[in-house]
C-alpha cells in the first residue's frame, strides 16, 4: 500500500468535513464518493508513498509539508519537489497503473484525505469529466514544478541550494535533516554541505541547536536563495 505503517486514521468527522470543504475537493470529486474518504495523520519522517510500492489509494494532502524524492540508477536519491498544504498524490500512478514513482516523506505533521481505489471507484472517476479535467491541470502543474526544481539543482551553486532547502523545510524556525541524504538530494558532497552550513553559522544566519539548527536571520537566507524550491 502507499502509506507507512505509522500513519493514523482520524475518525473526527467534523475535521474531515472541514478539510473536504476547505480544499475544494467538492469541485472535482463525484459526490457519491465523499463518504468513502478517510482522514489520515502522518508524523515527521513517515512516508505517504514509497517508491516501487503499489498504490491502493488516491491521496490529497490537506495540511502540512512533505518532500518528494526519486531513486537514481547509481543508488542516490534526487529531490524533485516539496508539497505544502493542499497537494494531490498518486494521480500519475492512478492513470498508469504502475507502482509509486517517488518517495513522499512527511517533514512536519501532515493530514491527508485518502480514497481507496476499488474497481468500482476507478470506473466512477474515469467517467467523470470534472475529475479528469482537474487531474489534467494538476498533472501539468506538477510537471512544471518538478522541472523548476530540477533546474535549481543543475544551475545554482550549493550555497544557494542549501539556503533554499532550509527555508522550505524549516519548522517554526528550526532545521534538521539527515545530512548524508540531504547531500544526495542537493547533488553535492557531504563535505560541501557541511562547509556551507558552517559558513551560515559563522555568518550568524543559523546557530547549532539541540533541534539541529536554529534560524536566526531568515531574511539573509532568502537573499542567498536565488529561488525557493517550488512547494
Amino acid at each position: 500500500m502507499c502509506h507507512s505503517i505509522g500513519m493514523k486514521v482520524i475518525t473526527n468527522e467534523r475535521l474531515k468535513e472541514n478539510y473536504i470543504q476547505k480544499c475544494g475537493i467538492t469541485d472535482w470529486l463525484p459526490a457519491s464518493l465523499y463518504s468513502e474518504l478517510k482522514l489520515y495523520r502522518y508524523k515527521k519522517g513517515e512516508f505517504i508513498c514509497q517508491e516501487g510500492r503499489i498504490i491502493e489509494q488516491l491521496f490529497v494532502q490537506v495540511h502540512g509539508k512533505s518532500k518528494v524524492t526519486r531513486s537514481m540508477n547509481n543508488g542516490k536519491e534526487m529531490l524533485t519537489s516539496f508539497n505544502s498544504g493542499f497537494s494531490m498524490l498518486g494521480h500519475l500512478e492512478f492513470f498508469t497503473h504502475n507502482p509509486a514513482f517517488n518517495n513522499v516523506e512527511v517533514i512536519e505533521d501532515t493530514f491527508c484525505l485518502g480514497l481507496y481505489l476499488s474497481e468500482s471507484t476507478r470506473a466512477v472517476l474515469l467517467q467523470d469529466v470534472r475529475f479528469l479535467q482537474y487531474m489534467a491541470i494538476d498533472l501539468s502543474k506538477m510537471i512544471i514544478k518538478e522541472n523548476q526544481n530540477s533546474a535549481i539543482n543543475l544551475v545554482y551553486p550549493v550555497r544557494q541550494r542549501v539556503a533554499s532547502y532550509i527555508l522550505c523545510t524549516q519548522n517554526k524556525g528550526y532545521f534538521k535533516d539527515n545530512y548524508t541524504h540531504l547531500a544526495e538530494y542537493l547533488g553535492c558532497s557531504h563535505r560541501q554541505l557541511l562547509r556551507v552550513l558552517n559558513s551560515f553559522v559563522q555568518e550568524g544566519m543559523i546557530a547549532v541547536h539541540e533541534k539541529g539548527y536554529h534560524i536566526l536571520q531568515e531574511n539573509k537566507l532568502r537573499m542567498i536563495a536565488a529561488e525557493l524550491y517550488s512547494k
